[in-house]
């Protein structure tokens, strides 16, 4: 396993995706919803409850995470105020800058190294 990456979003189009492409590559994955229970079972993904608006489930989902993907919530105008706060504590975490609003084409170079 190359590591865990948490990916946000992972019920929609994007993160689902995402999640399966981690996996696919070999890292284990926190796939990060507000409805863990809507996750299909799958090997090396762990359901993990998060939401943008409740700071403290971000806290929980990034304990033993080295990698994250973040989603940007989708039709949000408000998303890059929401995801500020989220991209300087997952730097504090993982000592990385995190993916954020990126596009999949883009992602497949930057996160699988």
């Amino acid at each position: 396993m190359k590591g865990t990456i948490l990916v946000t979003g992972a019920t929609g189009n994007l993160g689902s995706r995402m999640v399966e492409v981690a996996v696919a590559k070999g890292f284990r994955v926190k796939a990060a919803t507000r409805h863990p229970e809507k996750m299909p079972a799958a090997r090396n993904v762990q359901p993990v409850k998060m939401d943008y608006d409740d700071p403290h489930t971000l806290n929980t989902a990034l304990v033993g995470v080295n990698r994250v993907f973040l989603v940007a919530p989708p039709l949000d105008p408000g998303a890059p105020e929401k995801l500020t706060p989220v991209t300087d504590d997952v730097k504090q975490v993982t000592g990385e800058d995190p993916l954020t609003f990126e596009y999949f084409a883009q992602a497949n170079k930057a996160v699988w190294k």
